[in-house]
């Protein structure tokens, strides 16, 4: 019986406001893409899957060594509510729940991974989110009784109005984990950041944060 959530990657989009295909954007010794899956390897994730869409070809043959299924995303161009639509279609029968991380979120702590895939193990809320302060992060755990309402839904208003709206029951993890709320969505944001996060890039201190 699988018990913990699965790993969902988005990683469809067009890329339009970084000037180059994303997920195969270097950040320190690896690829935007490699970082990702290594984060939630190491956070205890044991399937991962990755929606892809735009310059499927070129990410799908990065995928195959990282042992990550894609999932191909033939709306892509409808926006990233399509590519959770697709996520929850092609994810496995026995799929009881799933992390949802973008692409261009690669600061966030293995650690807060690991205590998240904890706290849906030890609870039965429909909905997870990580905070620091007042201000939910990536990723959420999404669990599988929802799934139905993402694949029905019309996008309208995207996969937050969707969650905000519904009557899900839901769950807060406290984190001073500062990578929940930072994407790298441009060259510059991305600089930014590796000069913000340095450290912990160049001297491996991806470290778990405490439960």
């Amino acid at each position: 019986m699988i018990e913990k959530p699965d790993g969902v990657i988005l990683a469809g989009g067009f890329s339009r406001r970084m000037n180059r295909f994303k997920p195969l954007c270097p950040v320190g010794g690896e690829l935007l893409i490699d970082r990702i899956v290594r984060l939630m390897r190491e956070g205890g994730a044991e399937r991962i899957f990755a929606v892809t869409g735009h310059n499927r070809e070129l990410l799908e043959e990065r995928l195959a060594g990282l042992g990550v299924t894609p999932l191909y995303n033939d709306r892509y161009a409808e926006g990233m509510y399509s590519s959770v639509r697709r996520a929850v279609q092609g994810l496995p029968p026995d799929s009881p729940g799933f992390l949802l991380l973008p692409v261009d979120y690669p600061f966030v702590l293995p650690g807060t991974i690991g205590t998240l895939i904890r706290r849906f193990m030890s609870s039965d809320a429909d909905l997870i989110y990580p905070v620091r302060g007042d201000r939910k992060g990536h990723p959420p755990v999404i669990r599988a009784g929802v799934y139905r309402d993402i694949a029905e839904g019309d996008g309208e208003g995207g996969l937050r109005k969707l969650l905000n709206g519904g009557d899900y029951s839901r769950a807060f993890l406290e984190t001073d984990d500062e990578g929940i709320l930072c994407d790298a969505d441009t060259e510059e944001a991305l600089a930014e950041l590796m000069a913000r996060f340095g450290e912990r890039i160049r001297f491996g201190s991806d470290e778990p944060l405490a439960e």
